[in-house]
């Protein structure tokens, strides 16, 4: 029974990780996508637009990135069982 948990547990976690490294790969589409669909507010704006020099990157791109980064280490994480609770 162990086994079953274990195959079902990598098998959620590669879709994740499969997710992930598609945001990853194409980064470009990603912040296409996030653009259309988040709203930086006028209170933050400021920020993102210092964000955006010192990165030398948009809000979605780094969005884009940050996302994609959060699903491929989760999916490891779930994968091998750390901190699975909290993934």
């Amino acid at each position: 029974m162990l086994a079953f948990i274990t195959v079902g547990r990598v098998l959620l976690a590669l879709l994740f990780i499969a997710s992930g490294a598609s945001k990853l790969i194409d980064i470009a589409a990603t912040a296409q996508e996030i653009s259309t669909k988040v709203l930086i507010p006028e209170l933050l704006a400021p920020y993102a637009a210092q964000l955006e020099t010192a990165a030398g990157m948009s809000p979605p791109q780094l969005l884009a990135i940050a996302v994609g980064t959060i699903e491929v280490v989760g999916g490891l994480m779930i994968a091998l069982n750390v901190g699975v609770r909290f993934f």
